[in-house]
């Protein structure tokens, strides 16, 4: 993996669904780029863009939030998988 210092940097009052709210604080989100360098054999390469609200200024700090992407991530697949029954 080869990670990408954050691009981007977004502030704002949103909150739900992007709608401008007076209440929500102003919060700033840094965007994070991953490549995948080397992919398996026949695969696409990973290319993920992710959003957050952490403090992300050197790769332990990248690593910790792309892993958490992927808790995230499978969370989200089991409750796919027991939606289906």
């Amino acid at each position: 993996m080869s990670f990408v210092n954050p691009t981007m940097r977004m502030c704002g009052n949103y909150g739900i669904a992007g709608i401008k709210k007076a209440s929500v604080r102003n919060r700033c989100c840094l965007g994070i780029r991953v490549l995948e360098v080397q992919p398996p054999a026949a695969q696409e390469p990973i290319h993920w863009r992710l959003l957050t609200t952490r403090v992300v200024l050197c790769l332990k700090q990248a690593l910790r939030v792309i892993q958490w992407y992927g808790w995230r991530w499978k969370i989200e697949q089991l409750f796919a998988t027991l939606k289906l029954d």
